[in-house]
């Protein structure tokens, strides 16, 4: 209730129908989001795997933990973005290529978050 859609792309089509009550009577808005055309994706990408670009992540949450992570987004107790693990076992799978890996840096990469120590 007093909530809000957020809605971006249309990769699926531009008609979209809905049944109007659940706006309306959940007090709902509908704002539109755009980021960038495709030319400009393909050159953030291009930027990125070049490693002139760093998103910057400053914390990974497990699937379990969202509902936390979320909470420390609407307080503003987090620096950049925050991230959840849906499809990932574990942090860091991002960048597959080892190669490019080395040559980016792991401070580039993650310049927000440091390895933890390994416990023995």
């Amino acid at each position: 209730r007093g909530g809000t859609v957020v809605t971006c792309g249309s990769s699926t089509g531009y008609q979209h129908s809905y049944d109007n009550r659940y706006l309306w009577m959940n007090l709902k808005r509908i704002i539109g989001s755009h980021s960038a055309n495709l030319q400009e994706a393909s050159e953030c990408n291009r930027l990125a795997s070049m490693g002139r670009l760093q998103p910057v992540l400053s914390a990974v949450h497990p699937l379990d933990d969202v509902a936390e992570a979320t909470r420390q987004v609407q307080l503003n107790r987090h620096t950049g973005k925050v991230g959840v693990l849906c499809l990932a076992p574990e942090p860091g799978l991002g960048v597959t290529d080892a190669a490019r890996r080395a040559r980016i840096g792991e401070d580039r990469i993650n310049p927000m978050r440091r390895p933890t120590p390994a416990t023995t």
